[in-house]
């Protein structure tokens, strides 16, 4: 998986955990400790956040970050270098 498709399968789980939680992005950021814009280009899938942060969030929707690393990695087609 390229990275910026991993980036933008991370912000659509990030944008379907907040709707299913009822929270508007302001209060995600809120939780979160992001400003608004940086939770929206998160799920947009414009920014490759680093681990601390998608745990933050990840814990902060009330989800453990193994639920975003198995929804992530369903996708995921590992291949050898030198196959």
């Amino acid at each position: 998986m390229a990275e910026e498709d991993l980036a933008k399968r991370f912000g659509e789980l990030v944008r379907r955990y907040r709707v299913e939680k009822g929270y508007s992005q302001e209060d995600l950021s809120f939780r979160v400790g992001l400003h608004q814009t940086y939770v929206s280009s998160v799920e947009r899938g414009e920014r490759n956040v680093t681990i601390g942060t998608a745990d933050r969030i990840a814990r902060r929707s009330a989800r453990r970050w193994r639920t975003f690393s198995e929804n992530l990695s369903e996708d995921l087609t590992i291949t050898r270098a030198d196959a």
